[in-house]
């Protein structure tokens, strides 16, 4: 039989793989390697205080540990050559106001300063989040780890700077001078996916009066700096906590800056801009990337002549030819490395990896190809370097997290009350084990969940006593009737019962029920205050489809509610009908919770009668209907919904119960609208089956069951019955 024929893209595709191989097995280096380059300066930015990744999702990035480790090593390397400087917003994200936060976080500031200061940081430019700190805090700081803070326009009531106003460091034979500015008001910026967000305004300048200082305008300060130091330096740098429009318009002004670089970028396209030949360049959030900016200055004598001159070299952006170039280097010397470890990986995943380095390898080296040699002259790179788990981790930098760790607990501990009383008796908040005698199925059901062990995640990290992580493990967390500190934890551990219900205590004391309407106070919203950004990045795109795998079961599902509670739901009926404009809405609601199936079909017709236009007091009505075996005028109801807007789920879903005695083929129809139209929803799942099975088609409903169950594996309980009758 003949071969069978190849593509000519797929011929080169695969004879660009062989000759990248040959290359790769055949060169242990290359002539066309970049030379070292010149000055090599590493910053950090936006940090945040993420002493560590925070571990809420797997493979996060960053944490001191591999910052420092990364730059530790590349100091190592070329100490005469290279700088590291962080540009602010080090121990949090922004101004912190929470007086446990605020105390925690100078013990998180020691810790960071301590592993900065081993490696080598020269300085950092003071933002909101370290002016929250304190300054008097910083220059303690400054004294024990021997990094100064850079802030060229705070002063004191008397007009002393209070803290390192510009720095003059030698390296590569050249003198580089640092300034570092902050506005008086800072929109603050997170990243998002590919947008940036502006999360508020933080006002620099009042959290600084209240402090006793206040702040220089940072144009005057501008001048004033860059005409003294210009004659001193070759090369001068300004740490910027401006913002990007505010960076671009000192770049615009001040020509003399050899580079801008800072926080508060959420106003700029994209990592690196080129403003009248000054580069300017953004940091990134929370310890994820360090930022790598490199000169190469070919001619050097010219460029420093220019600079001399009040207007810096001419400099061109090689930032793409020295990624190919690392990428080329990198993928080779993998290639190379995998020599003898067939074994090791077996055949298919050896073969898959040398596959993939020698692709990686031939695209870097075409691309280089196309770009030609490189021009002599001045020329600069910015990459922003992941920290990924690759990284070599600095051990001094893990000691550190771990004295953090120590610290807080000790710190926390100290601020321990005495013996505390059980949480029953402790404000609104009951535990989830309090619900368990008259809600069985669900606390079994929770318990399930990994909500149930949400505390046990912070303890096998040792972050149990961490302010900044504890609201989100717990219940309660500085809600009145909670608890203030992480020390007085005991009891509200976990994601219980309250975080979606409420309290609870008094509904336990046989008062209203807290958990009115729709037996869930807080719903998705709920959620999303602890499911985002880095917690749990794909909420945003499946949260919709994973809330089954933590909504308990409806009560009253299996048997009936005890006595108690009915009766707190008949209170709760009676409260509600007795204002003055009652809500017929809640009040049709908490009488068909309590079983008053007759209470609730009238209320539900008060609501109709005074809102008869209403969708969903007609929804409520049909509904209620149904319970009292007033089945024509439910369908009745349904029927008009449905016509006035197809796109409703919740009527075809009533239009489905409503005719599946009388008419099981038309109700199978409205189940599938139902379904169609929120696939998540149980109950419209359940009826499509049944609707299949009252019309025949047995195979249909059990292959719809088996799909559903695949799609959404906790619904699986509330289908098995049906299951078993195929």
């Amino acid at each position: 039989m003949a071969s069978p024929s190849l593509k000519p893209r797929t011929l080169v595709t695969l004879l660009g793989l062989g000759m990248a191989a040959w290359l790769l097995g055949a060169c242990s280096h290359s002539s066309s390697e970049p030379r070292p380059s010149d000055l090599l300066l590493m910053y950090t930015g936006n940090v945040h205080g993420y002493i560590e990744p925070c571990g809420c999702s797997a493979g996060q990035i960053g944490g001191i540990d591999r910052l420092a480790g990364y730059i530790h090593k590349e100091r190592l390397s070329r100490p005469n050559t290279s700088l590291h400087i962080d540009s602010g917003d080090l121990f949090a994200e922004g101004v912190i106001t929470d007086a446990n936060k605020v105390q925690q976080l100078r013990v998180k500031a020691e810790s960071f300063l301590e592993a900065w200061g081993e490696i080598g940081c020269d300085a950092i430019g003071v933002g909101e989040a370290e002016i929250s700190l304190g300054i008097k805090q910083l220059q303690e700081l400054t004294e024990a780890s021997g990094v100064p803070f850079l802030a060229s326009n705070i002063v004191d009531t008397k007009g002393d700077h209070p803290l390192t106003t510009s720095m003059i460091l030698e390296r590569s034979g050249m003198k580089i001078g640092l300034i570092s500015l902050i506005a008086s008001k800072l929109e603050e910026a997170q990243v998002n996916k590919d947008k940036e967000t502006p999360l508020g305004v933080h006002r620099v300048d009042k959290l600084l009066h209240t402090q006793g200082f206040r702040l220089q305008p940072w144009q005057d300060r501008a001048d004033e700096l860059i005409a003294e130091l210009r004659p001193q330096v070759d090369m001068l740098f300004c740490v910027s906590h401006l913002g990007f429009k505010r960076n671009k318009l000192l770049a615009q002004k001040h020509p003399e800056l050899d580079l801008i670089f800072g926080g508060h970028f959420y106003d700029s396209e994209g990592p690196t801009a080129v403003i009248d030949d000054t580069p300017v360049l953004t940091s990134m959030v929370k310890g994820s990337r360090v930022g790598r900016m490199e000169w190469w200055l070919e001619d050097k004598d010219k460029y420093l002549a220019a600079s001399n001159q009040g207007v810096p070299g001419k400099l061109v952006d090689h930032s793409e030819r020295i990624v190919m170039e690392t990428q080329r280097d990198a993928s080779r010397q993998a290639y190379q490395d995998l020599a003898g470890l067939e074994q090791k990986y077996g055949t298919e995943k050896w073969t898959d990896k040398r596959r993939t380095e020698g692709s990686l390898y031939y695209s870097a080296s075409s691309r280089l190809l196309e770009m030609g040699d490189a021009p002599v002259e001045n020329y600069f790179s910015h990459a922003q370097i992941p920290m990924h788990t690759g990284i070599p981790r600095s051990d001094l930098a893990l000691a550190a997290v771990d004295e953090y760790h120590i610290a807080t607990d000790a710190y926390w501990a100290a601020q321990r009350p005495g013996a505390l009383p059980p949480i029953e008796t402790k404000g609104v908040f009951a535990g989830a084990e309090a619900c368990q005698s008259c809600h069985a199925e669900q606390y079994e059901f929770w318990l399930g969940t990994r909500h149930s062990r949400a505390f046990a995640t912070l303890e096998a990290t040792d972050q149990e006593s961490d302010a900044e992580c504890i609201g989100c493990h717990t219940i309660g967390y500085q809600m009145e009737g909670g608890f203030d500190r992480p020390s007085r934890a005991q009891g509200y551990e976990n994601v219980q019962c309250a975080a979606c219900h409420g309290g609870g205590l008094s509904h336990m004391a046989g008062g209203m029920s807290p958990m009115l309407p729709g037996l869930i106070s807080l719903g998705y919203m709920g959620c999303v205050r602890c499911h985002r950004d880095e917690h749990d990045p794909l909420f945003e795109q499946n949260g919709l489809s994973k809330l089954p795998l933590v909504a308990c079961p409806p009560i009253g599902s299996s048997g009936p509610i005890s006595p108690a509670m009915k009766q707190s739901y008949s209170d709760a009926a009676l409260a509600f009908a007795a204002k003055s404009r009652p809500n017929w809405d809640k009040v049709s609601l908490a009488y068909a919770s309590a079983g008053e199936d007759d209470k609730a079909f009238n209320a539900a017709n008060e609501w109709l009668q005074e809102d008869p236009s209403s969708i969903a007091a007609i929804l409520n009505y049909g509904e209620r209907a149904l319970t009292v075996d007033k089945t024509q005028k439910a369908i009745a109801a349904f029927r008009r919904v449905t016509k006035a807007t197809v796109n409703n789920p919740r009527a075809w879903m009533g239009l489905a119960m409503a005719l599946f005695e009388s008419d099981p083929a038309e109700s199978l129809s409205a189940a599938l609208e139902a379904y169609s139209l929120d696939p998540n929803q149980v109950i419209a799942a359940r009826f499509v089956a049944m609707g299949m099975m009252a019309t025949g088609q047995v195979e249909k409903a059990k292959d719809h069951m088996q799909k559903h169950i695949a799609f959404l594996p906790a619904h699986g309980p509330m289908l098995i019955d049906l299951l078993d009758q195929l």
